[in-house]
This record gives C-alpha cells, sequence and structure tokens, in this order.
C-alpha cells in the first residue's frame, strides 16, 4: 500500500476521492488481467477488470483549513508561472 501521508496529500490537493484498489498487489492482478484477456478467457480488458477488481478502502478530501490552504499555494503557484513568462519576454527582449 503507499504511503497514507502520499495518499492523503493527493486527496488534499486535487479535492478528490482516493479510491484504493481492495487488492494490495495491484500491479500483479493487472498482470492477471491482462494474461486472462491474451488467453481468451476475458473478451477485454474492461471486462476482466470488472470481473477481477473491486474497490477497497476511500479516502475523501480533509476540505476546510486543509482546501483553503492548498488553493492558497495554487495562486501562488499561478502568479509564479506568470511572472515566469514575464522574465522570459524580458530576457528574451535584449537578445
Amino acid at each position: 500500500m503507499k504511503s497514507p501521508v502520499f495518499l492523503r496529500e493527493h486527496a488534499d490537493v486535487t479535492g478528490c476521492r482516493v479510491v484504493l484498489p481492495a487488492e494490495p498487489e495491484a500491479v500483479l492482478l493487472g498482470s492477471a488481467m491482462l494474461g486472462a484477456v491474451a488467453a481468451g478467457d476475458a473478451p477485454s480488458v474492461v471486462s476482466a477488470m470488472g470481473a477481477m477488481s473491486r474497490a477497497g478502502a476511500m479516502l475523501a478530501p480533509s476540505g476546510s483549513d486543509v482546501a483553503a490552504l492548498h488553493a492558497k499555494k495554487h495562486q501562488v503557484f499561478l502568479r509564479m508561472h506568470d511572472d515566469q513568462l514575464a522574465h522570459r519576454a524580458l530576457m528574451a527582449a535584449g537578445s
């Protein structure tokens, strides 16, 4: 399983639910799904996914103060990006 802090941060930063697979070895399960399709036991990867996997735990974003903090950080990022573009334009104009 991924780090709980890593998962929590992703839910909080994106504002989206993070749904974990019930199978702790999801990579191996994915390989088994592809094998089932290759062997003809499943007609498609989508059908193999439906038959062989299920959702596990779900993390909801924290919201409120945490969401407000991440929104402010995003505003800082956007401003820094705009500044970087302006700086590039200034430097290019001097060449």
